[in-house]
């Protein structure tokens, strides 16, 4: 009974062995992926032909990793309202109580 405990503690440690080697080898440092990011970001950005300036960011914990800004906006920029214009209808609502 006690070498199949050991067998099977042995077994345990040597698998889980390899699976810190596969997460080693799959690790991206932190400018891999900021470089990954960029990439990525202006990929999409040339194949849907976006109008208008954005900003996107990667933060990680308590540090910003990166921050980039595509393309300029001018006075004549039309930027989409998007999701904040659910929070007009709701203060609105808080004001008439």
């Amino acid at each position: 009974m006690k070498r199949i405990s050991a067998l099977l503690i042995v077994l345990v440690i040597l698998s889980c062995k390899e699976s810190v080697k596969e997460n080693e080898k799959t690790k991206q440092t932190k400018s891999e992926i900021i470089e990954n990011f960029t990439a990525l970001v202006k990929n999409d950005v040339e194949d849907d032909n976006i109008d208008g300036s954005f900003s996107l960011a990667i933060i990680y914990k308590d540090s910003t990793l990166t921050l980039k800004s595509y393309r300029n906006a001018n006075l004549n920029t039309i930027f989409r309202v998007g999701s904040i214009s659910k929070s007009f209808p709701g203060f609105l609502m808080i004001q008439l109580q």
